[in-house]
């Protein structure tokens, strides 16, 4: 399976979706080549003491960022992360 199928069955419910994905609002819409769409919603948990939810929005876009490169895989080749 290459990257960008595995993201779509996530996204269709065909495979489950990674555990860590319940410690955030946030839901995995699509996927297309090089584009990892979500929708997410903050809540108290993510406000920080100025009234912004920061946290909620570098954790996504690392998220992001992460499965975008994700969806250019090939089947058989993966990727880890050193920070």
């Amino acid at each position: 399976m290459s990257g960008l199928e595995l993201m779509r069955a996530v996204v269709c419910g065909e495979l489950p979706h990674p555990n860590m994905a319940d410690t955030s609002p946030m839901k995995f819409v699509s996927a297309d080549k090089g584009i990892a769409v979500f929708k997410a919603i903050a809540d108290d948990r993510h406000i920080n003491p100025h009234g912004g939810a920061g946290r909620l929005c570098s954790d996504d876009y690392g998220l992001g960022h992460r499965l975008c490169l994700h969806t250019m895989l090939e089947a058989g080749l993966g990727y880890g992360t050193i920070d």
